[in-house]
């Protein structure tokens, strides 16, 4: 199935088929098709590079090659192209009369847990704290957001970390997932 997702996808793309609402999906499709089909990072950087010349604005396409980054290591680029998917989502698009549709608003609660990390790397706890948090008001109950944030905070008081769970978590609605997580990190006062 992957074989012929791939092979559609590149006839798309060569025929320059403009389809309303759907902007960069063939490229998504391509792409997800090759990661799957074990392909070359350079043919999947290619087709990225290709759809980011023809779609600029969509964070998606700047969000799945910054994670291609992140897996070849390549932690400054993948830095790059995480902030220009962060950038890209957080903005209004310029033409209101070209509404793109961003078919892969799911890799930004990922977006956020990678530059996390890299500000961890760069020894930017704070940075890192809000960047897990934007993760998480886009995925509350990622559970590696979560405790990415956790380990972050777990030297504060835990008057300031409930605090901070408490402007990312409904009380009521979420209390037995965050007990849960607590537990499981054994987060003592806070749980």
């Amino acid at each position: 199935a992957y074989e012929q997702a791939a092979a559609y996808g590149y006839r798309v793309i060569e025929a320059e088929q403009h389809q309303i609402g759907m902007e960069g999906h063939e490229y998504t499709v391509l792409v997800n098709s090759l990661m799957q089909l074990h392909r070359p990072a350079s043919e999947i950087e290619n087709v990225l590079k290709k759809g980011m010349e023809k779609y600029p604005e969509l964070p998606g396409l700047a969000a799945m090659r910054g994670l291609l980054y992140w897996d070849r290591q390549d932690y400054i680029g993948a830095e790059k192209y995480l902030r220009r998917s962060a950038e890209l989502k957080e903005r209004p698009q310029k033409d209101h009369f070209v509404l793109y549709t961003d078919n892969t608003i799911g890799l930004m609660p990922y977006v956020y847990l990678y530059l996390g990390r890299l500000a961890l790397l760069r020894l930017r706890p704070d940075e890192a704290v809000q960047a897990f948090a934007k993760g998480l008001r886009l995925k509350k109950e990622d559970v590696r957001l979560f405790q990415n944030l956790y380990h972050c905070i777990a030297a504060w008081a835990s008057t300031d970390q409930a605090e901070l769970l408490n402007g990312l978590y409904d009380k009521e609605k979420d209390a037995a997932w965050l007990a849960d997580c607590l537990w499981e990190l054994g987060a003592g006062k806070l749980y």
